[in-house]
């Protein structure tokens, strides 16, 4: 799977999509749930202003999963992996 992401906000809307998790909204922060059928965890996203947000993301999943991002916008990203790779060019 390939994301293309050309605007900050498109990774959360693009990997919601892509897992058909369940939102929660509150105010201006969102937070999806991964189904259970693709592991365990959620990602919520606090919008701070247009074009800035903070992600946080704790997923265990069920199987391993190849997801290529491909960025078109300015991101700075901070991650650690417990187990298993994550390879980033």
């Amino acid at each position: 799977m390939t994301l293309h992401v050309a605007k900050i906000h498109d990774l959360f809307d693009q990997f919601t999509r892509l897992v058909d998790g369940h939102i929660q909204q509150r105010n201006w922060e969102q937070r999806l749930t991964i189904p259970s059928h693709i592991g365990k965890g959620n990602v919520t996203r606090t919008r701070i202003r247009s074009g800035m947000e903070i992600m946080m993301t704790g997923i265990t999943f069920e199987q391993d999963m190849k997801l290529q991002i491909q960025e078109s916008c300015q991101l700075f990203e901070l991650s650690y992996c417990v187990s298993g790779e994550i390879h980033c060019e």
